[in-house]
């Protein structure tokens, strides 16, 4: 005879998740949490409600979130640990700007201290200030490369030259130039250090009505010529 007073087994939750989602996306919310995405992004690429990701960070032992705009707790990291992976990887607009803006201030200051450290190891006074100057020519050209508008004629041609020539050392009418100059190529590569561009959303509104406002003069200007 069964004895009806037993209490009834607690149900065990399933480790895998409902559906197995947890046992198919849990690296993939791992791996996008320690590159600092929001946690909304990361919900939304995992296919699960955010109050589920939060489940699941929870049971891996990390503290809850509580402000968005603050980096994402790990604990697992030690104090000065190098993270897993740079957050600069082309979708930092999905990431903890906080997160993104203290990274590009360090690797910008960084780069600095690069530039003038490869200036100061020159031969001469003249290599240095050469290859101090060109290093930082490449770094304008490469923030600027997106708005650069390249050069219409012959004359704009012939002045970039000269520029370039002049910032290398490789201007034959002003002592053949500096043979051993020494600059850092990488800096083109340094996506950490580029410029960004800042949302101003209150200036770009203004901006707009600016320009509608210059437009809607032209127009009327036009009218009274007529």
């Amino acid at each position: 005879m069964s004895n009806n007073s037993e209490k009834p087994k607690k149900k065990v939750a399933n480790p895998y998740g409902r559906n197995g989602k947890k046992a198919r996306h849990f690296h993939t919310a791992m791996d996008m949490y320690n590159k600092d995405y929001t946690l909304k992004v990361i919900s939304a690429e995992c296919g699960v409600n955010i109050s589920t990701l939060r489940r699941w960070l929870r049971d891996a032992g990390i503290p809850p979130k509580k402000n968005g705009s603050v980096p994402n707790p790990k604990p697992y990291l030690k104090e000065g640990e190098a993270k897993p992976e740079s957050i600069f990887d082309g979708f930092e607009a999905f990431k903890v700007p906080s997160v993104v803006e203290e990274a590009h201030v360090a690797a910008k200051a960084a780069e600095t201290k690069r530039i003038a450290d490869l200036a100061v190891n020159q031969t001469t006074p003249a290599e240095q200030y050469q290859s101090y100057m060109a290093s930082n020519a490449v770094r304008l050209m490469r923030d600027g490369i997106q708005t650069m508008k390249p050069p219409s004629n012959v004359r704009e041609m012939e002045v970039l030259d000269k520029i370039a020539r002049r910032h290398f050392g490789l201007d034959d009418n002003r002592g053949g130039g500096v043979g051993s100059l020494s600059i850092d190529i990488n800096i083109l590569n340094d996506a950490a250090a580029t410029k960004r561009a800042t949302i101003n959303k209150e200036k770009d509104l203004k901006n707009k009505k600016d320009k509608a406002a210059a437009a809607e003069v032209i127009d009327i200007q036009a009218h009274v010529q007529e």
